[in-house]
This record gives C-alpha cells, sequence and structure tokens, in this order.
C-alpha cells in the first residue's frame, strides 16, 4: 500500500474521544502539497495542531473516573485534553524543517488517557493529477521530469504569491518588534523624568498614555492629530471619535475617565497612535483586555491587518476577527 503524506485539515480519530478532529499545520513549513502546508513529527502541539476529541472515556483520564465515580460508576466521559508531544514514525528520508515528513500510518500517545490518536484521512482531497498524492506517485511523477528526488511541493505555480504574502507578514512583525524596542527606551526615559508610571507606543512617531499637558522634555510625544475639517484635536477624542465610529464601548474606568465615559481606555498609547498611522505599532507595556478587544474591532471595521508589539508577544489582528500570536522569532505561539 502507498505510503500518504499528511497534510493540514486531516481527519484525526483517538480510541477514547467521542469525535473526530482535525490536524492543523502552521504555515511555518512553506512545503505545501496539494494546496496545503505539509506535517512533519512535531506538528502534535496539543490544541495548536492536535485539537480535542470531543470528550474521554479513557478511565486513565482522572476527570473522567472521577466524573464516572460520582456517576455511581457509569462511564460518564469528560471533555478531551490532548496531552501528545509528537507523532510516532514519520519518513526520515523527507525532511520538513529537519523533521521526518508526518505519514498517514503514523500514531501518536495521550498520555493523560492512555489513547491512540491516528490519522484517518490525510487531508489532501482532491489532487490536480486527480486522486490523492502517494510517495510512489510523487516518485513516479518526477521520474517522468529525469530527477529521482521526491516533490515536496505540488504548488509552486501557487507559492510565489502566498509566501510574498507571509514575507510581508514576517517584515511587519519585525517592523512592531523594532518599534517596541523603541518604545521601551522612551519609556525608560520619560518614565525616570516623570512623577507618574506612563506607557510608551512608538511607529516613528510616539504617543505616551494619558492626555495631560506633558513637560517640555516630552516635545516629541505627538497629542494631537486633525479632524475631517482640518482642526487640531485630542488624540483620545480622536479614539473617543473611532470607538463611536465603529459601535464599540470603551470600557468605563469610574473616577479615572473624569466625567467622559471610556476616556481613561481611550487615551492608551496604543489607542493613540493608530489614530496617526497604520503602521506596526510597539508599546513599552503589555496590552490590556480593553486594547486587544478594541483593536480587534478596529481590524474589521477598517478591513485591515493591525499589527502591534508588547512585551508579552506581537499580535496580528485580522480583518475577520481573528488574532495570531507570534514570538519575537515570528514563530506562530
Amino acid at each position: 500500500m502507498a505510503k500518504e503524506y499528511v497534510v493540514t485539515d486531516a481527519k484525526l480519530e483517538c480510541n477514547f474521544g467521542t469525535a473526530p478532529s482535525n490536524l492543523v499545520v502552521l504555515p511555518l513549513h512553506r512545503v505545501r502539497l496539494t494546496g496545503k502546508y505539509k506535517a512533519n513529527l512535531s506538528d502534535c502541539v496539543p490544541n495548536v495542531n492536535v485539537m480535542p476529541f470531543g470528550n474521554c472515556r479513557s478511565l486513565a483520564n482522572p476527570a473522567t473516573a472521577a466524573a464516572t465515580a460520582a456517576n455511581k460508576g457509569k462511564l460518564k466521559p469528560m471533555p478531551c485534553t490532548p496531552a501528545c508531544s509528537r507523532w510516532l514514525g514519520g519518513k526520515p528520508d523527507v525532511l520538513i524543517d529537519g523533521d521526518p515528513a508526518l505519514m498517514k500510518e503514523d500514531k501518536a500517545l495521550c498520555p493523560l488517557g492512555a489513547g491512540m490518536i491516528k490519522v484517518v484521512e490525510n487531508g489532501q482531497g482532491s489532487s490536480s493529477s486527480g486522486g490523492e498524492v502517494t510517495v510512489d506517485g510523487l516518485r513516479a511523477k518526477k521520474a517522468r521530469e529525469k530527477d529521482s528526488s521526491i516533490i515536496v511541493d505540488e504548488d509552486r505555480a501557487q507559492a510565489p504569491e502566498k509566501d510574498a504574502a507571509e514575507d510581508e507578514l514576517s517584515k511587519r512583525i519585525k517592523e512592531a518588534i523594532a518599534a517596541r524596542e523603541r518604545a521601551k527606551e522612551l519609556a525608560g526615559e520619560y518614565n525616570s523624568r516623570y512623577a507618574r508610571k506612563k506607557t510608551v507606543a512608538s511607529d516613528g512617531a510616539t504617543t505616551l498614555s494619558g492626555w495631560r499637558k506633558l513637560p517640555e522634555y516630552t516635545s516629541s510625544v505627538s497629542r494631537t492629530t486633525r479632524d475631517n475639517a482640518g482642526n487640531d484635536i485630542r488624540l483620545t477624542d480622536a479614539v473617543l471619535g473611532k470607538a463611536e465610529e465603529m459601535g464599540y464601548v470603551l470600557t468605563p474606568a469610574g473616577a479615572r475617565d473624569h466625567g467622559v465615559p471610556g476616556q481613561f481606555n481611550a487615551s492608551h498609547a496604543e489607542k493613540q497612535l493608530s489614530c496617526l498611522t497604520t503602521d506596526p505599532i510597539g508599546v513599552s507595556q503589555e496590552m490590556c483586555e480593553d486594547c486587544q478587544a478594541y483593536f480587534t474591532a478596529l481590524a474589521q471595521h477598517e478591513k485591515r491587518q493591525v499589527v502591534i508589539a508588547d512585551p508579552c508577544c506581537v499580535r496580528v489582528f485580522n480583518p475577520d476577527g481573528s488574532v495570531g500570536h507570534y514570538n519575537d522569532e515570528g514563530l506562530a505561539i
């Protein structure tokens, strides 16, 4: 039987799970087959690559065992929490980012419930050749092209456009990280001379959290922008206006709002800076929950990607409402 490569969207099953799951391969390997990213043995991270299999029926799972005992011995499956760490098997002569390619016959163990996870469908679907791509099929095709090596990407015609988008995102992530480092440096300078601890946002321009008048040594900090009529307005007021335009309700902060509902959260440095630029933003402190929700709404409202780096991670707010999280190496986390 021909061996089959596994790609993202492959159907997985666990012998103790009540439902199937799908494999998720992050767009990091840049090796595709039938338009989908190929998996390797390390693509086995719970809740990143391997999603829950409904409920777990294994009494080796402490949660299921406890629930069953409380149910007078009648089996009561509890929500699955995959605990696998690496696929077993692989194709050692075909490496993807240094790891053997994942094959359909490979399996993974879940130590939490002693379950066995297997691939039941390779995820390829229909290929341009009219069927699923196998190792033998790839070898035959390459042989016809007078080359004995195995093809690792069946979609080279589509690759340039996809790679260009990934390269652009990688570039924007790096720009956001550089802006964050500038913001942290400026925050150290301002806060060493300023009576309060302030958050700084930077992208070349600089904003400081709050709305009060600042000392002369912060003259490089932007506090105002222009409205549609060309009048100078406070950046905090610009954020309040943008929130109203989007239908987003800024989280009230009680007395800190000074009589204007949402004003405190509107004054956060990264929100202010977003009124001046669409470039990637760096911020000196971790984004609060309101800022994360605000930029999720902003990306959807303006139908554009917003990239912001803080000391925790780089967040990519997408027009579809999803949010990607990346580390400083540009890897999804």
